[in-house]
């Protein structure tokens, strides 16, 4: 564990009857700057850590790139993240004005389906993964979780094959960070995401839906629960979405042909 994910502080806990004096564990969050092509694209605090692969999972899962082979270099200095795109045809002001468009939308319906048509979003993977294959891949996530294990400031998010097997994890302070960590790190290393699973400990939101869908992952499970942006998107991009997955429980929200009850 690095140095840096971790600090500690002073505190007095009372705890029934008595008060301690003691030094807690406290997760690290530092603004994280990511440039491309030379210009400032965007500020993220985030944990101080996987910042190359937060930058290549970010670029991915906001639809910005299509794949690491759309980056041709990439540094980390600092807190900056430096990344040179193969491509001068891709528009980042073309993706800003997107941005800022979403607030003309009416519902969320009408937000997703122009998604859609403008990036050609849909899942038709016949990936299929067993019950318990689930709650073993919410359970390994869980006891991987170093920082949030110290801390209890960390949101996680993981990476398996269709047997339960770790692919990949990524811990951060934000929910969507450590997605976009995961996917990056899977990416960097070379990784198929097309018959993967992605688990996460955050609430799911459309947001993070797209995500999952620009890097071709066909099921996402969560411990929390789903917004019903998430819920919207899931059934809309043919993603499979699972969520309060504790214990031997778990709800199937959407396209649950993938999932082996038996």
């Amino acid at each position: 564990m690095m140095d840096n994910e971790i600090t500690t502080w002073k505190i007095k806990r009372l705890k029934e009857d008595r008060v301690e004096e003691l030094e807690d564990y406290i997760a690290v969050e530092s603004p994280i700057n990511i440039y491309v092509n030379n210009r400032r694209f965007v500020t993220i605090f985030a944990s101080p850590q996987l910042l190359k692969e937060l930058a290549v999972g970010r670029l991915v899962a906001e639809g910005i790139i299509n794949s690491i082979e759309d980056i041709s270099q990439i540094d980390v200095r600092s807190n900056n993240v430096l990344v040179a795109l193969s491509s001068s045809n891709i528009d980042l002001e073309e993706f800003k004005l997107l941005k800022s468009i979403t607030t003309e939308f009416t519902s969320i319906d009408s937000y997703i389906e122009a998604l859609k048509s403008m990036s050609n979003l849909r899942i038709d993977s016949k990936l299929y993964v067993k019950a318990d294959d689930i709650f073993k891949m919410i359970r390994k996530m869980s006891e991987n979780s170093k920082i949030y294990r110290k801390t209890g400031g960390t949101h996680v998010a993981a990476l398996f094959n269709k047997d339960a097997k770790l692919l990949y994890l990524a811990e951060d302070v934000g929910r969507h960070s450590a997605i976009d960590k995961v996917i990056g790190l899977a990416l960097i290393n070379g990784c198929d995401l097309t018959n993967s699973v992605l688990t996460s400990s955050g609430r799911i939101t459309a947001s993070m839906i797209l995500k999952a869908a620009r890097a071709g992952i066909p099921i996402v499970a969560s411990i929390s629960a789903p917004l019903n942006s998430g819920l919207i998107a899931a059934e809309k991009i043919g993603i499979t979405l699972i969520c309060f997955v504790r214990g031997k429980r778990m709800n199937i929200y959407t396209h649950p042909e993938r999932i082996l009850l038996d």
